[in-house]
């Protein structure tokens, strides 16, 4: 499995801020980010909550995902057969783009997109060899919004049939203002969130893992 999160952000960019003496924190922001699982019984499960630190305008990325290879074919090489093998993945991504407003507000544009395997066909391919034809779905949701720094925003993922739903939940704040959900491992919620943080009276914040290809706030 794959579980990944990230923010791709140009080292130029940050090689600049660093030589102009801007502070770094400046068009910044932190994206706390949940993804929930709804079982038919109302019990949610939070499969991973990671927080990332992304400059203005920079996609961040944030996968849960399985990888499966599949034999989808044979090629000649050199006078010898070797197997295709296409990867196919499994499971949700979710990119999320912040633009600034003002006024303590941003523009939130989330892309959320899950797909799953719907079934693999065994087709022989002549000599006694056989290949797997798979079939995937998938389905995308993009939400853009404003909202207030620090305002919970909850979008339901889009899902095929058959797949487990699942729900983005995130926050952005900026580097200064405190964590707003504590870091939590796989959680099992009961049907019951995590309490927020009053606002402007974070909890204490949990161990660091932030996750960002650039300096964490």
């Amino acid at each position: 499995m794959i579980l990944s999160c990230c923010a791709v952000t140009g080292a130029a960019e940050l090689k600049s801020d660093r030589q102009s003496g801007r502070p770094q924190t400046e068009n910044r922001y932190v994206i706390e980010c949940r993804l929930v699982s709804a079982a038919d019984d109302g019990k949610r499960t939070v499969l991973m909550a990671p927080t990332i630190s992304v400059s203005e305008g920079v996609p961040a990325n944030v996968k849960d995902v399985t990888q499966t290879p599949f034999v989808t074919g044979v090629v000649s090489r050199g006078g010898r057969d070797e197997a295709r093998i296409t990867v196919l993945e499994e499971g949700t991504t979710i990119e999320l783009t912040v633009l600034g407003e003002g006024n303590d507000r941003v523009t939130v544009d989330a892309t959320i997109k899950t797909a799953q395997i719907t079934g693999a066909e065994m087709k022989a391919i002549g000599r006694g060899d056989h290949c797997l034809c798979p079939r995937t779905e998938s389905r995308t949701v993009r939400v853009i919004e404003s909202v207030a720094l620090g305002e919970e925003v909850e979008v339901e993922a889009k899902v095929p049939e058959g797949a487990p739903q699942r729900t983005i939940e995130f926050v952005v704040r900026t580097p200064a203002m405190p964590r707003h959900w504590k870091t939590t491992a796989k959680l099992s919620t009961d049907g019951a969130r995590d309490a927020a943080a009053p606002q402007g009276r974070g909890k204490p914040p949990a161990p660091d893992q932030d996750s960002s290809a650039a300096n964490q706030d």
